[in-house]
């Protein structure tokens, strides 16, 4: 999975249980801030990545990435997570723990850390 792709799926998690929708995102690994405008309803969310420039949209299991045209499945246990990224055909898993978000990518076999605003 891309560095893009895994941030904006890192904030997606991220936001999952906040009361107030955070604007950006920290990703330690490439050391930068990427704004992101999502925007929540009933049925699930839209959101703008400005890293890729493109859209995702989704519900708390499925994500459609327009910037692959592709699908994304999350699963959620509580404050941890689990998921598969149908074009890289590769799993991931993470935990989310207040504004941080931890990833690991099994095509990688390493962990990211992120941090949402």
């Amino acid at each position: 999975m891309t560095d893009e792709k895994r941030a904006a799926i890192a904030f997606i998690c991220g936001n999952k249980y906040r009361k107030f929708v955070a604007t950006r995102l920290f990703d330690y690994n490439r050391n930068k801030y990427i704004p992101y405008n999502i925007q929540k309803n009933m049925y699930g969310f839209n959101m703008f990545d400005y890293d890729r420039g493109s859209y995702l949209n989704g519900n708390d299991n499925q994500i459609f990435d327009f910037a692959t045209s592709s699908y994304i499945q999350i699963v959620y246990n509580n404050f941890s997570f689990s998921g598969f990224d149908y074009q890289s055909g590769t799993s991931f898993n993470g935990i989310i723990n207040n504004d941080s978000v931890s990833i690991y990518d099994y095509e990688s076999m390493r962990y990211y850390n992120y941090h949402i605003q």
